[in-house]
């Protein structure tokens, strides 16, 4: 099991692959780790006891996902050459750090996590883990009809801020929006906020705006993104009974990742699971050890909270979970 309090230092070493805006702000700016930790984190302070002669503080966190001490702990099994096994799963609590105004009876401050991840650089594992995903819910008793995963590949966004020659504020600035514009295109198509949003994005793009709209036309192809292997991931996600459907405009907030994401949605629960690859983190840590060595991985988390609601909402196929969640309705 990861540590419930993990070293600021795990995550300052890897927040930060991209301009990272860590706010919900329209005019969010590129943020430093610094600032990162005080506000996306929930922030703590360690003691070490260094012999007897004096104590030194150093940056703690409550843990806010699994995906990075997983990562050091591979690291750390190949640098003390243990067996380290290929695919892991999960289940821990997390903290989020919010204002207190905004936590709920639902909503609050320790939450549930389910996870898998996966140490593959191979092309299918990625559809793999989004399969197992998408599986899990089904399991529960949801029926397949009412679960898709959404996937995309963080390559295009990145591709298309340097096509553009946007500077690190721009690019932020781009990726809140776009974020925002996909989360209210799947919650309301009509809503009026998302054309401001759209003439934010082309005002931002330049004469570049051809390119940049195929992250906001609901009906673009993973086709038009070459080099993305994304209809291989749909079609072997598609091969295990699941819907699966691209989504240009899923950018996902963590900036690890280095190549497919995937979020899962189930019926009118958006982003219940999300997760993708991320194969240079397990390498940094490596280095923290000496070790120049590439170790590809991929993976996703459920929020238990979630899933618990949409087990409760949609769940028909009877079997031992879903009447256990019965029970608590």
């Amino acid at each position: 099991m990861p540590p419930t309090i993990e070293r600021g230092s795990t995550y300052a070493d890897i927040v930060g692959n991209d301009p990272t805006p860590w706010t919900d702000d329209i005019e969010a700016k590129e943020t430093k780790w610094e600032k990162t930790y005080e506000r996306e984190f929930f922030p703590i302070s360690i003691k070490d006891f260094v012999k007897e002669t004096g104590i030194t503080e150093c940056k703690g966190l409550l843990l806010p996902e699994g995906t990075a001490s997983f990562a050091r702990y591979a690291a750390k099994c190949i640098a003390q050459q243990a067996e380290i096994p290929e695919k892991i799963f999960y289940i821990m609590d997390c903290f989020r750090n919010e204002d207190v105004t905004k936590l709920t009876s639902e909503k609050r401050r320790a939450f549930g996590q389910i996870g898998v991840e996966y140490l593959s650089g191979k092309q299918e594992s990625d559809a793999e883990v989004a399969a197992i995903a998408c599986k899990i819910v089904n399991e529960l008793g949801v029926d397949k009809k009412f679960i898709t995963a959404r996937v995309s590949n963080v390559e295009i966004f990145r591709g298309l801020c340097k096509e553009t020659g946007m500077d690190n504020d721009e690019k932020v600035r781009m990726k809140t929006l776009i974020d925002r514009f996909s989360k209210l295109r799947l919650q309301d198509p009509y809503d009026s906020e998302l054309q401001g949003i759209r003439e934010m994005v082309w005002k931002i793009s330049g004469r570049y705006r051809a390119n940049w709209n195929k992250l906001l036309e609901k009906d673009t192809k993973a086709s038009d993104f070459a080099g993305m292997q994304l209809e291989q991931m749909i079609e072997n996600i598609e091969r295990t009974g699941f819907k699966a459907v691209f989504d240009a405009s899923m950018i996902r907030g963590w900036e690890y990742y280095t190549g497919p994401i995937f979020q899962i949605d189930a019926g009118d629960f958006l982003e219940i699971a999300g997760g993708g690859r991320y194969d240079r983190m397990v390498n940094q840590f490596l280095k923290k050890y000496g070790i120049e060595r590439e170790l590809p991985a991929t993976g996703f988390a459920f929020g238990t909270e979630r899933l618990v609601n949409v087990v409760k909402r949609y769940a028909t196929i009877p079997n031992e979970y879903t009447v256990a969640f019965r029970r608590k309705k």
